[in-house]
């Protein structure tokens, strides 16, 4: 039994690294029959099934295997927080000791969901402060994105220092903040920078197409006629 253990892991690590998803799970499905708790075939039947799309498979799957399901809690407050679930994402991510990046990230996420602002704010900020890899720029974006919703619930006027505007995402944010502090002409002008950026950033991106393009520039305009009626 080793011997096939081992042979299967070697072929599902083949197709996690090429991405075959669905040959993933079938290998896992052969190695789950020979040993029905073997976590790591169960982990990575659940990520397949995520990848896939199959979010309902994966919380199945993950329901009927609790014990199993409490070894991978971010994959299990992932498929919650997907299938709108938030709640119990929130209690899932509550139960683990120390959160991860990647779990931090989620409960961002999931708080926001809930407009849980001011704590989602704290998990922004320390994520921002903390972590250096290609994804800051999204972080500052979902940072921004939570400082504008709070400011839409609050009498209090939220400083905007912190938020930059260098892409057109955080641009547009830093708009949606100020249309909530009832500055419409300065927002105007952040409309204006914003779509300048979203132009010059589909222009440089070889791959976009023009309704990509048109989808990112409506919202933007809609927002700006928003303003124009507000002045």
């Amino acid at each position: 039994q080793t011997k096939d253990l081992t042979a299967l892991y070697g072929e599902l690590n083949r197709f996690g690294q090429s991405e075959d998803y669905e040959k993933a799970i079938k290998t896992a499905n052969r190695i789950l029959h020979l040993v029905p708790n073997e976590e790591k075939a169960f982990h990575c039947k659940v990520v397949c099934q995520i990848q896939l799309g199959k979010l309902d498979d994966a919380f199945g799957l993950l329901s009927k295997n609790p014990s199993l399901a409490e070894k991978i809690p971010f994959e299990k407050a992932y498929c919650e927080y997907a299938l709108n679930r938030p709640q119990d994402a929130l209690k899932t991510l509550r139960e683990i000791p120390s959160l991860s990046n990647r779990e931090q990230e989620l409960l961002g996420q999931v708080l926001y969901k809930l407009e849980q602002y001011d704590e989602c704010l704290g998990v922004y900020r320390n994520l921002v402060k903390n972590t250096h890899d290609d994804f800051e720029m999204e972080r500052e974006t979902n940072l921004s994105a939570v400082l504008a919703a709070k400011q839409a619930v609050s009498d209090e006027t939220i400083d905007d220092e912190e938020l930059h505007d260098d892409t057109y995402e955080l641009c547009y944010n830093k708009t949606c903040l100020l249309i909530a502090q009832g500055l419409y002409q300065e927002a105007l002008k952040n409309l204006d920078k914003a779509e300048e950026l979203c132009r010059k950033t589909y222009e440089d991106d070889p791959e976009a197409f023009d309704d990509d393009i048109d989808a990112e520039l409506s919202v933007i305009r809609v927002q700006r006629g928003y303003v124009l009626q507000k002045i």
